[in-house]
């Protein structure tokens, strides 16, 4: 797989802006924090490809 802008820009996020709160067992998802009530949720649906295939970051609450 090759990452796209879109990568990158998560991978900031990440990096700059989130908290970690917890991840699944498997690994698959995470859950972050940002500022004082955004919730959100890092996940790789494609997981049956190599590496996971493209993250998906989604906010939740």
């Amino acid at each position: 797989m090759i990452a796209d802008s879109n990568c990158g820009i998560i991978e900031l996020m990440i990096k700059n802006e989130f908290v970690k709160l917890e991840s699944s067992e498997d690994g698959w998802t995470t859950r972050y924090k940002r500022n004082d009530s955004e919730i959100w949720e890092l996940s790789y649906p494609e997981n049956h490809l190599q590496g996971g295939g493209p993250p998906k970051l989604i906010q939740i609450k």
